[in-house]
């Protein structure tokens, strides 16, 4: 048999930057001074027609990076890949547009796998059928639940007829008559003699389905053999990390990552060896370098023009500076003529609340508690008096304390971070199955209460909105009115254990932090060791 996937020392580095300046100061340099992640470090193997490969390992070994990188999604920093076959890759989500419909999705992932028209056509209707998400195929993919976009996901997929499948947590979400589905056809690949790769922290599912292991440590293979050799040993290490002290764990964990972060202070051209990669290194070094000349050119020009016309220049710019401090003078004498008395200013944007708990009082005086809200709760703002903010819920003019309270300016920037980058700060507890519990975000009341092992803690907040907490895992899911569950709460963090993401500007007091991308909103309060993550 001839090998469909070959890997020969391949590295996946990423670069880290203090600030978003210092990836434009780098555009202009031929020398970069920064910290790199390796994600994945110096890993080789082969992998053979009709291999079923499963991967294993903790949470940030670089499962999902090695997907990638055999997906050809991203190029490697370094070494050699070679690809023999059309490859399809199934996560949750993965290559989906959240804009489009299902049906629209299906046609557009068809086409980027080079299927004709009439093929598409064809096979649209088993697609559908297959995915079993009913009327929502005509909805955009932005209404749907994690389960229901793996679900199209792996239905596309396994439809397009691929030469390598891979498999990366997309089965950790949906019921179990879809997961029998997915069983069922993966073993129909499997007769007939395709590669597939099986990402998974389900260690019983490996076992069952695969032939041989990976299993990934920290950016680097720590073991690749037969499914009951390396099963065992990786069932010894795992025993025997859950064994270790809370400080101990800490301790092993960042000893490992403190391995995978390098400082480099190279020549940008020779950074990446990889053969994928070199030709286009050279041409973006000669572009960056073109930009930078180009730049210095028009600033010389621009100052060339100003001393050209200074006079008239100068003279507009000292009059126009002028009335600006007359105006300065004036809107400060202003404003501290209006801080002598305490007046009302009309705010119209929701509020989170950043504290563990805060009263809401019925009014201003702060003497009559009406009901509690607690660590992420949502508001509308209307005004602000004085110390207290002022909200309007069941047609009542309620009152809470400003400073328990963030408001959320529209102009925040959408920021590029993943689940992934926060793991390390979760509960080991939380994190050995975050996937599981993050895909339960969107589903209702009863599905989540009746798919976990343990009883809930049934609670409401202040607002009326229910609230199933699992103290066990240190997690809670609060629901909207409709009984869906449109926020995460994970309790017990450690902020300090984040090295995959800058937070820096992200800061917005001394504790609590803000972000968000296109699916989450993402609150962090470090003083209380909570952080909550609310679908938009």
């Amino acid at each position: 048999m001839r090998p469909k996937v070959i890997f020969k020392n391949v590295s996946k580095s990423y670069n880290l930057y203090n600030k978003q300046s210092d990836k434009i100061l780098e555009m202009f340099s031929s020398r970069k001074k920064n910290e790199d992640f390796q994600a994945i470090k110096n890993v080789s193997f082969s992998i053979y027609e009709g291999d079923v490969i499963g991967v294993v390992g903790l949470n940030g070994a670089g499962k999902s990076t090695l997907s990638n990188l055999i997906a050809q999604i991203i190029p490697p920093t370094s070494g050699e890949i070679e690809i023999n076959g059309e490859t399809s890759l199934i996560a949750i989500s993965v290559g989906l547009n959240n804009q489009l419909s299902g049906r629209e999705n299906i046609r557009l992932k068809c086409l980027m796998h080079g299927l004709s028209n009439e093929k598409i056509k064809k096979i649209l209707p088993d697609i559908i059928e297959f995915a079993d998400i009913g009327k929502f195929i005509d909805q955009p993919v932005k209404n749907y639940s994690s389960g229901m976009k793996s679900k199209l996901g792996f239905a596309i997929s396994v439809h397009t007829n691929p030469d390598i499948l891979i498999i990366d947590e997309a089965l950790s979400v949906g019921d179990q008559t879809f997961y029998q589905k997915c069983i069922d056809k993966m073993n129909e690949f499997k007769k007939q003699g395709k590669t597939i790769i099986f990402i998974s922290h389900s260690i019983s599912q490996v076992k069952s389905f695969c032939d041989k292991v990976i299993w990934m440590n920290y950016g680097q293979i720590e073991m690749f053999d037969e499914v009951q050799i390396v099963i065992e040993k990786y069932r010894q290490f795992v025993k025997w990390f859950n064994n270790l002290s809370e400080t101990e764990k800490k301790q092993y964990r960042y000893e490992k990552l403190q391995s995978q972060y390098k400082a480099e202070d190279v020549i940008i051209a020779s950074r990446s060896r990889s053969r994928l990669s070199r030709k286009s290194t050279k041409t973006r070094d000669w572009s960056f370098s073109f930009i930078g000349q180009t730049f210095v050119l028009l600033i010389a020009l621009f100052i060339t023009i100003i001393f050209m016309f200074k006079i008239p220049f100068i003279d507009t710019l000292t009059g126009l500076l002028k009335d600006e401090q007359q105006h300065s003078i004036n809107e400060g004498d202003k404003v501290k003529n209006e801080e002598k008395k305490e007046v009302t200013s009309m705010i119209s944007q929701y509020g989170f609340v950043v504290v563990e708990d805060t009263n809401v009082y019925n009014s201003i005086d702060s003497t009559s508690a009406s009901f509690p809200l607690n660590f992420g709760d949502k508001v509308y703002i209307t005004e602000q008096i004085g110390e207290h903010f002022k909200f309007t819920f069941d047609d009542k003019e309620l009152y809470v304390n400003q400073s328990d309270i963030i408001l959320l300016e529209e102009s925040f920037e959408e920021s590029s971070f993943q689940i992934e980058d926060f793991v390390s700060a979760f509960p080991s507890e939380f994190s050995d199955s975050y996937m599981y519990f993050f895909a339960f975000l969107g589903g209702n009341y009863d599905q989540i209460k009746s798919s976990m092992s343990t009883e809930p803690v049934e609670t409401e907040n202040g607002l009326g909105e229910s609230i199933l907490s699992y103290p066990a895992y240190f997690v809670e899911y609060h629901f909207d009115d409709q009984g869906n569950a449109n926020e995460i709460v994970i309790n017990n963090i450690e902020l300090d254990a984040i090295g995959n993401i800058d937070l820096t500007s992200s800061k917005m007091s001394d504790s609590t932090y803000y972000l968000q991308n296109e699916t989450y909103e993402v609150f962090i309060n470090d003083e209380i060791s909570k952080i909550s993550f609310s679908l938009k």
